[in-house]
């Protein structure tokens, strides 16, 4: 119960816990792979149980795709990765570790595929570019990425920008790509 941050202590916390794992499951896949002969699809998350034998304790037992967990390429993320309030922030933090968990040094965070994913009322849009910030923020102070990232337009314009100064008016509708750099040297 740690992992997901959310404490049960009555029948709401238990109705929460039974959501977040529900919203494992409506994941985008993560890992795609094509081929003249034949199609691959991963979600990584591919069972979740949550059960309360004893009344004492909550049992949870999570699957996860192996390929993934094996995945070559190694990377690292920041403690927040690790807890997601609700769906959105999920699949945002799906879409990070997505952009991260390529062999090159420049990773690409696809914008406009998230925002297809997605229907929100501005104010909980406003929210999520937030966050956005927020997790870019949390991977440069940790030095996972450099602090400069390039903003890429559709119509194909370029942006420089560091991350101490991203704001939420940076990320529009019009962003295709936000372009960052790893920092190899962690």
């Amino acid at each position: 119960m740690q992992y997901t941050g959310i404490q049960i202590s009555n029948q709401s916390g238990r109705k929460k816990l039974i959501g977040y794992f529900k919203q494992l499951h409506k994941l985008d896949p993560i890992v795609k792979e094509f081929s003249d002969g034949g199609f691959r699809s991963y979600v990584f998350f591919l069972y979740a149980e949550c059960e309360n034998p004893s009344t004492k304790a909550w049992v949870v037992e999570v699957f996860e795709a192996e390929e993934l967990f094996w995945f070559p390429y190694p990377f690292k993320l920041p403690k927040s990765f690790l807890v997601s309030k609700q769906k959105n922030d999920l699949r945002l933090k799906a879409q990070f570790i997505k952009a991260l968990a390529v062999n090159d040094q420049e990773k690409l965070l696809d914008l406009q595929e998230f925002f297809n994913t997605i229907n929100v009322s501005n104010k909980r849009l406003i929210g999520i570019k937030e966050n956005i910030i927020q997790l870019f923020k949390e991977l440069a102070e940790d030095r996972i990425i450099h602090n400069r990232l390039e903003i890429l337009l559709k119509n194909g314009k370029k942006k420089a920008v560091s991350i101490k100064y991203l704001t939420t008016s940076d990320i529009t509708r019009r962003v295709k790509y936000l372009k960052f750099t790893e920092n190899i040297k962690n």
